[in-house]
């Protein structure tokens, strides 16, 4: 009997030692995104051995047993987090850069979940996050990180800090996005259009002027992208002349296919080379010289034509899901006058006026929303 009660007491202490070992603890690193801050690493530190190289806009999972550890941020005694963890529970440390200063700041689970469940942010657990090399560990140089460990009671807060990490998916940013761009252009052939009052020849362009417009782009896959875009573009005389105003205005349909080239991983800035097709219509002149010596105005129409192009982007990210946007634009089109027009008093009056070649350059700026999240890791 004695032996079963001795027995009985050995099995409940090894159980209650197996249970307290067994159930892990997780503390989540991750780094909201800095462009100033995006070129640097964190090395992180747990009980002086690194764990991971915390890049821009990424987070770690480090999976622990409770008990008691030390955090340090690029291997710095001066201030270092001194952490109790305990048993089932998941602990959040954002690690940014204030001011000068490099800093370990603890954060509810709560607020910690939008910057880590954001489907955009990079998980380093994933395998194939290239592994640590020696080239990207900085040195042992000494920074300055906040010591969060001063507040106990906040570290131990069992009520606001909760939650399992789960990986239930890899990471997948979303590949789609909608943009507004704004455009200023050269058109490569200017047309004389008349001689006004012994001035000198205004011409007019069929490319090129003021243009805006909105896409819609998708990712097909990590090289391969696709754009549709619609928008309105106007052209001017040049040089101005007083009480005269001419016009050459449009709208355009686009689809450009193109080639990602990544700068780095493509997760913060890429370029986009592609050519496509352009659709024009409701292509019109619009002639007011009623105030010069000319003394008429008209409205001179021209035919729904296609033409192509040649696109090159650079898309650099600012925020979780927005993006700018710079562009530069080749494009070659012909247009022609509607012949049924010719019965008006008043039409073009050469060739190049009723056949103009509407090829030119177009420099945009724009900003992107970006969206469609598919799989995401979860936090809850």
């Amino acid at each position: 009997m004695k032996k079963l009660i001795i027995l009985f007491f050995i099995l409940v202490n090894f159980i209650q030692v197996f249970s307290q070992d067994t159930v892990k603890c997780k503390m989540v690193f991750y780094r909201e995104y800095s462009y100033r801050e995006s070129g640097d690493l964190y090395n992180i530190y747990v009980n002086e051995s690194l764990v991971s190289v915390l890049k821009n806009y990424s987070f770690f999972v480090y999976e622990c047993l409770p008990g008691e550890y030390d955090i340090m941020m690029n291997y710095s005694y001066k201030k270092k987090v001194h952490l109790k963890v305990e048993k089932g529970l998941t602990y959040y440390l954002k690690f940014c850069k204030q001011y000068k200063n490099k800093e370990i700041t603890l954060v509810d689970s709560v607020d910690a979940y939008s910057s880590v469940n954001d489907g955009i942010m990079r998980n380093l657990n994933i395998k194939d996050v290239a592994p640590i090399n020696q080239q990207d560990v900085y040195s042992t140089d000494v920074l300055n990180i906040n010591n969060i460990g001063q507040n106990k009671d906040t570290i131990q807060n069992k009520d606001t800090i909760t939650g399992l990490a789960k990986q239930k998916a890899p990471f997948t940013r979303p590949k789609s996005r909608f943009g507004i761009k704004f455009s200023s252009g050269l058109g490569l052939s200017n047309i004389p259009l008349m001689k006004i009052d012994n001035e000198e020849n205004p011409t007019i362009s069929f490319g090129g002027g003021y243009a805006i417009g909105f896409n819609v782009g998708h990712e097909i896959n990590d090289l391969i992208d696709i754009e549709f875009g619609v928008g309105t573009q106007m052209s001017f005389f040049k040089p101005e002349v007083p009480n005269a105003n001419v016009a050459f205005k449009r709208y355009f349909f686009t689809l450009i296919p193109a080639v990602i080239i990544p700068i780095k991983d493509g997760k913060i800035m890429k370029f986009r080379i592609g050519s496509g097709f352009d659709y024009y219509y409701l292509n019109a002149a619009i002639i007011d010289l009623k105030q010069t010596s000319v003394g008429y105005d008209d409205l001179w129409e021209y035919e729904e034509t296609f033409g192509v192009n040649l696109k090159i982007d650079f898309e650099a990210k600012f925020a979780k899901r927005w993006s700018i946007e710079a562009s530069v634009k080749y494009y070659y089109v012909n247009y022609v006058y509607y012949t049924k027009n010719n019965t008006k008093d008043h039409y073009p009056p050469n060739d190049k006026l009723i056949k103009p070649n509407g090829s030119g350059i177009d420099l945009s700026l724009g900003v992107n929303y970006h969206f469609n999240k598919r799989k995401q890791i979860q936090v809850k």
